[in-house]
């Protein structure tokens, strides 16, 4: 069990992620969790010395077999931009927050910048420029919408292997989700956008003790208040469903 008594960021309180696959992610002790910070599973592998040291391992291993990152870059940019049907793919390493380019929360539906697009749901008509949920070792994919070039700062070349990870990652980032799930969520304590959702009316110590309960059950939420979640239903089975909706009436 957690102590609430702890010094530490909420997302400190999770083991280190191993493996990460549609809704779930697995810790290294094989525990699984139900991933409501959908598709943010990907930054928390190597959040902690243990994933630093595994992906540390997968990267020497496949930079070996991968020597022409311009390649597999390349086929990137074009897979990206037939997905999102962009008009243009840009590759920025460091936090992009630091690029001409304003992020927010997709529940602000900033049209300026769509923060995190996660599951391709939901798209704002007015967005001209969103960033992957997909972080690759301080590498950021940002998509434009727009014929108008964006003013980008610090476009690279992404490294081979983490333009193969990516590769890798995208069928399942489209297609495990179906376009229009339905979320059953109806509570007072959240707030709900589609299949987004942010908390309304817990004070910061209430939300840790409710984030620390979920993650002793085996259920992530995001890690902060100021942190949008997604709840697509249709990935979880009916008992899960059950369990995590006994979480959102709290």
């Amino acid at each position: 069990m957690h102590s609430i008594n702890q010094p530490q960021s909420l997302i400190t309180l999770l083991p280190s992620v191993k493996r990460v696959r549609g809704g779930y992610l697995y810790d290294i002790n094989n525990r699984r969790y139900l991933d409501l910070w959908l598709h943010n599973g990907t930054l928390l592998q190597g959040h902690n010395d243990t994933g630093v040291i595994k992906l540390l391992k997968n990267t020497l291993n496949q930079t070996a077999l991968m020597p022409y990152p311009n390649i597999w870059h390349q086929q990137l940019i074009k897979v990206v931009k037939t997905k999102y049907h962009a008009s243009h793919v840009y590759i920025i390493e460091g936090d992009s927050s630091n690029s001409n380019a304003s992020f927010t929360e997709p529940w602000n539906q900033s049209p300026l910048g769509f923060y995190n697009l996660r599951a391709w749901y939901p798209l704002p008509r007015d967005i001209s420029l969103a960033r992957l949920a997909m972080t690759l070792a301080g590498y950021h994919i940002i998509i434009s919408f727009t014929e108008k070039v964006q003013t980008i700062e610090r476009e690279t070349i992404l490294p081979a292997f983490l333009a193969r990870a990516a590769l890798k990652q995208l069928p399942l980032f489209h297609h495990s989700t179906p376009l229009n799930p339905l979320s059953k969520l109806s509570s007072n304590q959240w707030n709900h956008y589609g299949l987004y959702f942010q908390s309304t009316h817990h004070s910061q110590e209430s939300y840790h003790k409710l984030f620390i309960e979920a993650l002793d059950n085996g259920i992530l939420l995001p890690p902060g208040l100021d942190h949008t979640g997604v709840y697509i239903s249709t990935l979880f089975s009916e008992g899960q469903q059950q369990q995590i909706e006994r979480i959102f009436q709290k």
